[in-house]
């Protein structure tokens, strides 16, 4: 490679150092156009930026003036064409948006269902965390009922030592529950027509059952 560059004439020599020169030249003037070109850019940015939306929103708002020109104008034939377009393609559109309806019902289930998941498992969370916490037993005053060893001598059912006291004698306390109904004297026409009937009175209880609430003694079969 020397031996040729050195077997060259000087002349030829010479126009390849000055075209070396001048390629480094233009490579150093093109790197320095662009170093001042992005410095300009960074100082300008904001500037830039501002001009851009500026022009974006004067082209968009240009288009829409023309588009509310073009339908103005031609609203009448548009209607029409719509309205062809779907007489033609009823049973296409009518199906797409069944389509559409039934997909976008699917995804709605399907975020309902999981932000209840989620709801519910939030919730165990806190219910968890509440059964969790520390607290002071000895803060809690205890009650003591007594011995369950009190029988009643009209049912026989147990009771707590201080459950009689609170309900007065022992002997009655079985009876502080019951409750009694008087019987019912004057009453509409219909009701005794309707305790007359046998269905009815075998089907009383699923209209409204006197033992529903509390202990009475309510006489239906005495109804007349």
């Amino acid at each position: 490679m020397l031996s040729e560059e050195n077997d060259m004439p000087t002349d030829q020599k010479k126009k390849k150092i000055e075209n070396e020169r001048r390629k480094a030249l233009r490579l150093n003037n093109k790197n320095i156009i662009n170093q001042q070109q992005r410095e300009t850019r960074e100082v300008n940015r904001d500037e830039i930026n501002e001009h851009r939306r500026v022009s974006r929103y004067e082209n968009i708002e240009s288009t829409n003036a023309s588009q509310r020109f073009y339908r103005g104008e031609n609203m009448p034939a548009l209607n029409e064409q719509r309205c062809a377009y779907y007489c033609q393609n009823r049973e296409v559109i009518n199906e797409q948006r069944s389509k559409r309806r039934a997909e976008n019902a699917i995804l709605a289930n399907d975020q309902q269902r999981s932000f209840r998941s989620a709801k519910r498992h939030r919730n165990v969370e806190t219910h968890y965390r509440g059964l969790s916490k520390n607290f002071d037993e000895s803060l809690i005053n205890e009650h003591y009922c007594g011995s369950m060893d009190k029988v009643c001598h009209n049912c026989n059912a147990l009771h707590f030592e201080m459950e009689g006291k609170r309900l007065g004698a022992k002997e009655n306390a079985s009876l502080s529950f019951l409750v009694t109904v008087k019987q019912l004297t004057l009453h509409p026409e219909l009701i005794s027509d309707l305790f007359k009937d046998k269905t009815f009175m075998k089907n009383v209880l699923s209209y409204n059952s006197y033992i529903a609430m509390a202990s009475c003694g309510g006489k239906i079969d005495h109804i007349s």
